[in-house]
């Protein structure tokens, strides 16, 4: 009585945070022998807050045997098999990502008579189709490029052509025609790649839109579900709801507390909205506010301001003059919005990082493609107090140029980390793509000082985060693609004050993936690096890294579960280091914001300390919302039988899965009850009883 008692009271708290909440869904069609890149846009799509389903043609893909396997990607399980979809309305978007095999590439896909029937069901259906690298063959094979711009890598162009496609260039830029996306060399344009996905949904979103105020931002308040795990030497504090949010970036405020920046899907517009969160010293919620409108919205970057204000910037789809443009917005200390703007041109202008100026004023750094010389370049505003320009300007080249954090320096100029990009011709495959980590130094009135360039290799380099040590020299925190013997390592520039570079260091776990996000300076004249590294077993963990002034590592800390972790920005408190991040391994939906606290860095840690097992949990409800079907990731703790219960918004049990044995394990739901009569659309909540505790989920049928 005592069990039941508390389900109905779990449910009745979910239900009470019910709003008008819109996921993206997105379907990712795994070729065998898939590619490396595999993983850098999922991290991508999953640090939008999208709920991602991979489907096959069996139920296993082997890694790409010349490159991605050698390198440690491994067998990978794929959530669906393409012959259980049963309606492509589940999900939003679909992607095919890229396989290796030169003129074979893709072929189990091409020849899976489903496969194909799947793609031209969405494109058909005006849903957003991508492809990424080689996927675009598997569009071409399924007659939907017939007449439509593409890009594509060299080996795959005659194909495409073949099969009426009009091709616009070897290796360039994602392209988008309607609904249809198509990409190459996917380590160099992965975020340009994966952005257009994002592009192609919103400007389909654009056009389908018939509400009045579609162009409008409105700011709301709302309360996330908190949830503390705690040891001796480590406090991790989750916040969400039944969707995703997300946390990018953190500043510790005047009175002693914490203002994070990310994104919600769980309440406000549409989609997601920025999202603006103050918590006090111990993290809890002091107050939250979002802003946004029928489109997705995010928040990359906030600060306090001298005048006890805070202020924001990220991006917006859903107002401005172009596909997104880069938003900036004030609050009063209580999170009021004192006001909002817009900056941009009718492209694609992204705010990344924002700083307050010795004379009260605010510096936005990002990247813009409607200004400037090249595919996209770095974008750097000056604001007055009341967001009114003082000065914009771009810097770059012909190519890809991004900036993605600005600071001011003791000399009152400003420098911003970045990175810049160059293609090469390359014999048989057209071009590559080699991206250098970047630092430039402008003055008070945006004039170039000097720009430098950092590459060890003809592969990528990544310059993310920039800080100034206490001999006015620079810390440039990034990651670098190794290629040959490395998938991806953080990565650790000094440079002198002129920008030379005087030593580079790399630092990974293994020869997968490990990022490096952000970094700051230690009183002890220590640095701290915070990113993520990527495990086989373990999927994304937050990787926490100090190093001495010469860049050598001092301790490490990785924390996380099985699921989706990520470091995304940290700071210094009164002998603790505080980060902040995004988890599906912790807290309340599918992605949730995470706060963490460090007070010991002696020895590394993966699991919160003194944790007997893990416990049984919901990993992975997709789709959600569904209308056919839904399928349920579950891990079972070894401690016992555990049961699965679909109940509705008044406690009612409507289905049942009972003695659920441990391990890892897939359940589906057609919507039926345990008489087998379909049940009526509406909220209904997963229910998981273990040994180790009590589990609750919401899903939504749609029919």
């Amino acid at each position: 009585m005592k069990t039941t008692a508390l389900i109905f009271m779990l449910i009745l708290m979910a239900a009470a945070n019910l709003v008008e909440a819109q996921p993206i869904r997105l379907l990712i069609l795994m070729p065998d022998h898939y590619g490396a890149n595999y993983f850098l846009d999922r991290d991508d799509f999953e640090n939008f807050g999208w709920t991602v389903t991979t489907a096959g043609v069996t139920s296993t893909v082997t890694p790409c045997p010349d490159y991605a396997g050698p390198l440690g990607c491994p067998v990978i399980a794929v959530d669906v098999l393409v012959s259980e979809i049963q309606n492509i309305a589940d999900y939003d978007i679909l992607v095919v990502t890229s396989g290796s095999g030169g003129n074979n590439s893709c072929s189990n896909l091409i020849n899976s008579p489903q496969a194909l029937q799947l793609v031209r069901d969405a494109a058909d259906s005006g849903m957003v189709v991508g492809a990424m690298c080689s996927g675009v063959r598997v569009l071409a094979a399924a007659g939907v490029i017939n007449g439509i711009h593409v890009t594509s890598n060299l080996n795959d162009s005659a194909y495409c052509v073949s099969h009426g496609a009009i091709h616009v260039g070897i290796c360039a830029p994602p392209v988008i025609d309607g609904n249809i996306v198509t990409t190459s060399i996917g380590d160099y344009y992965h975020h340009q790649n994966t952005e257009a996905v994002m592009r192609a949904f919103c400007e389909n979103g654009k056009k389908k839109s018939t509400e009045k105020n579609a162009t409008r931002l409105i700011s709301d308040s709302m309360i996330l579900d908190m949830q503390t795990l705690a040891s001796d030497t480590i406090v991790i504090t989750t916040y969400g709801d039944t969707l995703a949010e997300g946390g990018r970036s953190l500043c510790k405020t005047m009175d002693g507390g914490y203002l994070i920046s990310g994104f919600t899907y769980s309440s406000g517009e549409g989609y997601s909205d920025a999202l603006l969160m103050k918590v006090d010293a111990g993290g809890n919620q002091q107050w939250i506010r979002t802003i946004g409108g029928s489109l997705p919205d995010y928040a990359n970057d906030a600060i306090e301001t001298s005048d006890g204000n805070y202020l924001a910037c990220g991006f917006t789809f859903s107002s401005g003059a172009g596909s997104a443009d880069l938003l900036v917005f004030k609050t009063g200390p209580t999170g009021n919005v004192i006001w909002s703007r817009t900056y941009g041109g009718t492209g694609y202008d992204i705010g990344k990082s924002v700083c307050e100026t010795f004379d009260g004023k605010y510096m936005v750094c990002g990247y813009t493609e409607s200004f400037g010389n090249g595919i996209d370049d770095i974008y750097l505003i000056k604001l007055d107090t009341a967001g009114n320009i003082l000065w914009q300007n771009t810097y770059g080249s012909a190519e890809s140029d991004m900036g993605n954090h600005v600071i001011e320096t003791t000399d009152s100029a400003y420098v911003i980390a970045g990175n810049a990009g160059n293609r090469i011709p390359f014999p048989g495959y057209g071009w590559w793509g080699d991206r250098n980590a970047c630092l430039l130094k402008v003055d008070a009135d945006g004039n170039l000082i000097y720009e430098k360039k950092y590459n060890q290799s003809n592969y990528q380099q990544w310059g993310n985060a920039v800080v100034e040590t206490a001999d006015h020299h620079f810390m440039i925190a990034g990651n670098n693609d190794l290629t040959s013997s490395e998938l991806l390592n953080a990565y650790l520039i000094k440079a002198s004050p002129d920008g030379s570079k005087e030593w580079a260091r790399s630092y990974g776990e293994s020869t997968y993936y490990d990022y490096g996000n952000a970094i700051s300076a230690s009183s002890d004249s220590s640095y701290l690096i915070c990113g993520t590294t990527k495990s086989v077993s373990n999927g994304n963990d937050v990787y926490f890294l100090k190093v001495d002034k010469n860049g050598n590592k001092l301790s490490k800390k990785i924390i996380g579960e099985e699921g989706f972790d990520w470091g995304s920005a940290l700071c210094s408190a009164e002998g603790k280091e505080i980060l902040v991040g995004t988890t599906n391994s912790y807290g309340s939906g599918g992605y949730d914001i995470m706060l963490i606290e460090l007070t010991d860095l002696s020895s590394p840690v993966r699991d919160l300390s003194g944790r007997k097992e893990q416990s049984s949990a919901i990993l992975n409800c997709s789709p959600n919302p569904f209308s056919n079907s839904v399928s349920f990731r579950l891990f079972i703790s070894g401690n016992g039988l555990a049961t699965l219960s679909i109940a509705d918004l008044c406690g009612r049990g409507i289905r049942t899965y009972p003695e659920i044995p441990p391990g890892d394990r897939i359940l589906t739901w057609d919507g039926r009850d345990n008489s087998g009569i379909p049940v009526k659309q509406g909220i209904y909540f997963l229910v998981l009883q273990s040994k180790t505790g009590i589990q609750t989920q919401k899903i939504m049928l749609i029919r």
